[in-house]
């Protein structure tokens, strides 16, 4: 997702915000309402990797604890021609993966256990999906709207 996109995704998600803290609070609701959208997108920009990792329980996996794995990873990246992100794995029994993080700088690739046990190939048309995701900041955008989304919904709890 552009910058462009993304600043008026961000815009319409504050302005979303600010109208529903207006509705449950006049003017003042509306201040209390930018100033928890202006906190979100910060603590989104700069955090939402890491609080998704912690909340997933990722453990960061260097080069020597699954060197095949990270490998791959690293080919993948170097094709790319992206930065190698984080590498993290997830205490779960299904081969999946997932990548979170603002840009493909500061990002991080999460794999379950036991994403080693599905084939070379398709294992690398998952890890390639996520760092096209990572390299078009398709991330980015969805954390951001499910956050704001997360802020509406605290919005109105305040208001009842």
């Amino acid at each position: 997702m552009n910058a462009l996109k993304m600043t008026f995704l961000m815009t319409f998600l504050t302005v979303i915000v600010v109208k529903v803290g207006r509705a449950l609070g006049g003017a003042e609701g509306a201040l209390i309402a930018l100033m928890i959208a202006l906190v979100v997108h910060a603590i989104n920009y700069w955090f939402i990797d890491k609080i998704i990792l912690r909340m997933h329980g990722a453990k960061e996996i260097q080069p020597d604890g699954l060197p095949g794995l990270y490998r791959t990873v690293q080919n993948l990246t170097c094709r790319a021609q992206m930065p190698m992100p984080k590498f993290y794995l997830l205490p779960r029994r299904t081969a999946t993966a997932f990548a979170t993080g603002r840009d493909e700088k500061h990002a991080a690739v999460a794999v379950t256990e036991d994403i080693q046990t599905i084939e070379e190939a398709k294992l690398q048309s998952m890890l390639a999906r996520e760092l096209s995701r990572l390299k078009n900041r398709d991330r980015f955008g969805g954390t951001i709207t499910a956050s704001v989304t997360g802020a509406i919904s605290a919005l109105v709890d305040l208001g009842k």
